[in-house]
């Protein structure tokens, strides 16, 4: 039916909306940037029948063979303002967790801030602001997810739940007041957390905080802009450890700059740090991102080379040449480090020994199984 509008949103929609309606004839309209506001505006447009476009900031649309563009939108600057999700439709029970190992079902997902401060020259997210919302805000959501939906355990999908520790600390002891049966995780900096606040995250129901780790070089966290230290990472993983909360890393591999030695440093700091899971990732320049821009300009990846991407994902392919090293042999290193990190004895027995409930031992089972098969 071709009077039915088709409207993407997020990254790509945001980084490249001329682009995508290029390549894309099925969509209609791209929503550029954050879409509740943008959405709502143009769902009512849509509605008329004959709806004027130009009116609505945020948007980029082709119409008779044109592609416009319009204004950009305001961020939304109080985002207690924006409703709680609408999940009546979700069951469930039907969901499973990115880590099944330390979740409880029924599981959710939920958010407390957007953007980012950081400048990560990898990243997509947004940069340079993080807006907040309120722990009273955060905690009514909570309380409706477990009192109306019985979850048991929650991801928070901020950056770094960690940024504003006097909120965090607020929303735990809120958590804590409420008395509510519920674990949860959460993504950090390893610059961003203290002996206090990880004990208080402890006592709120905090099983695992994720690390963005990314290299085990100081010359390539320097490249990356990372803003950290191997010091500071080893100290931010010990802090953790002490505290009863499991540990999770995420490496970056392959970034321009990178090699053979760098690697090996990258894998074998994992390996010293031995946190409790560990996830190696190529590096694809994501367009939007400080790096995109930057192997645009200088020429080494092509304005269509985002096409490649989807084909990429989960496969260890390389989308940059380094010089140094092949293709062929790059894309090796992700599943060298994962093996490396996994299949030690010390450590197949102590995920074996951490409390082996069902969940936990189908999930291992299923990841040492994965481990071997990898070519």
């Amino acid at each position: 039916n071709e009077e039915i509008k088709i409207i993407l949103g997020g990254h790509q929609a945001t980084s490249l909306p001329k682009e995508t309606l290029e390549t894309f004839s099925c969509f209609d309209i791209m929503v550029i940037g954050e879409g509740e506001e943008t959405l709502l505006e143009l769902v009512k447009e849509l509605e008329k029948g004959t709806p004027d476009l130009k009116k609505i900031k945020g948007i980029a649309y082709r119409e008779s063979d044109k592609i416009t563009i319009n204004p950009k939108r305001d961020l939304i600057k109080e985002l207690d303002s924006i409703p709680f999700p609408s999940r009546e439709l979700i069951n469930f029970s039907r969901y499973r967790p990115p880590t099944k190992a330390y979740y409880s079902k029924p599981f959710a997902a939920m958010i407390t801030s957007r953007g980012c401060p950081f400048y990560c020259t990898f990243c997509a997210y947004a940069k340079g602001v993080c807006r907040l919302r309120s722990p009273e805000n955060v905690i009514g959501e909570i309380k409706e997810l477990v009192r109306k939906y019985k979850v048991k355990s929650i991801l928070f999908y901020d950056d770094t739940l960690t940024f504003d520790k006097e909120r965090l600390i607020k929303i735990c002891d809120l958590i804590i007041k409420n008395n509510f049966d519920l674990k949860w995780t959460c993504y950090s900096r390893v610059n961003a957390v203290s002996p206090s606040l990880l004990e208080k995250m402890k006592s709120a129901g905090c099983e695992l905080i994720s690390y963005g780790v990314e290299s085990g070089s100081q010359r390539m966290l320097n490249i990356m802009k990372k803003g950290i230290t191997l010091e500071q990472i080893e100290k931010a993983i010990t802090m953790t450890k002490k505290t009863g909360i499991k540990t999770s890393a995420s490496y970056v591999l392959g970034i321009p700059g990178e090699t053979k030695e760098s690697i090996s440093q990258t894998i074998a700091f994992a390996k010293k740090l031995n946190t409790t899971f560990a996830h190696f990732n190529m590096i694809t320049p994501w367009p939007g991102t400080e790096l995109y821009n930057r192997l645009l300009k200088e020429n080494q990846i092509s304005e269509n080379e985002w096409k490649k991407y989807a084909q990429k994902l989960g496969m260890h392919i390389p989308t940059v040449d380094l010089g140094e090293m092949t293709t062929d042999e790059l894309k090796k290193f992700p599943i060298q480090a994962y093996r490396k990190f996994y299949l030690r004895p010390e450590k197949i027995w102590e995920l074996a020994v951490s409390g082996l409930s069902f969940y936990k031992i189908k999930s291992y089972l299923l990841a040492f199984k994965a481990l071997l098969r990898l070519r």
